[in-house]
């Protein structure tokens, strides 16, 4: 069923451009009710929210508007912790809706009987399973978690853990990692960064490129020393 709130979810949040950089210098109002998302003037609502995705305190969301148009927005939220809260109820929301239709659809083809779906264990999305075969694991496509749901499968270890790399594409333990370039020619000098959110093995050669570019400047050795030790050590 599709869950209500009682009270909307409100936030604040700046637009951000595709380099990363907010468009505004003071923050707008947003909301969540359940039904629409409501960003300033933009309103989206849950059935034409396509795409969530969170990275610390940032969001991509890309969805289609009441005219059909596709349309994506890059949010900056106040902290990590409301964009993971809004994340988890825009997710909960459209999941359901989704899942809300599928079954119609499936019932009014004569079909009913064939709807299957599952509650995602970490972020209680609607997961839908219909004519997909039974397996010993479970995907959430909201939050990418990996479930062992079969009882008789042993889950290995650090599973709530795993998630997608952006990278690769192959499930492991990612995490931010900071590209760091400083440079000085005479009386020009300056620094470049940018931040990627991948497994460990995926950063090992930026971590390389890094070390040996920043290797004559001195001062982003120690950034690069730091990134290749994170990109070495743990887990993958």
């Amino acid at each position: 069923m599709q869950p209500t709130i009682d009270q909307p979810f409100k936030f604040k949040f700046q637009f951000s451009d595709q380099n990363g950089n907010a468009t505004s210098v003071f923050s707008l109002k947003g909301s969540f009710d359940g039904q629409a998302l409501q960003l300033d003037k933009e309103s989206l609502v849950i059935a034409g929210l396509l795409n969530v995705v969170r990275r610390q305190n940032r969001m991509v969301l890309t969805g289609i508007r009441d005219e059909g148009e596709v349309v994506q927005f890059i949010l900056i939220l106040s902290s990590k912790g409301v964009a993971a809260q809004l994340k988890q109820a825009v997710d909960i929301a459209r999941s359901a809706h989704w899942a809300k239709v599928h079954r119609e659809q499936l019932v009014a083809a004569g079909r009913g009987s064939s709807y299957r779906d599952a509650t995602c264990p970490h972020c209680t999305a609607t997961i839908i399973l219909s004519d997909l075969p039974v397996t010993p694991q479970l995907f959430c496509p909201f939050c990418e978690a990996l479930t062992t749901v079969a009882a008789s499968a042993e889950p290995p270890a650090n599973e709530k853990e795993f998630r997608l790399c952006d990278e690769c594409g192959m499930f492991s333990h990612p995490q931010k990692f900071t590209i760091f370039y400083f440079y000085f020619l005479l009386v020009v000098y300056g620094f470049w960064t940018n931040e990627k959110w991948c497994c460990r093995a995926c950063m090992r050669k930026d971590a390389w490129k890094m070390l040996a570019g920043n290797f004559l400047f001195v001062l982003g050795v120690p950034v690069a020393i730091t990134q290749l030790i994170r990109a070495y050590s743990g887990s993958y």
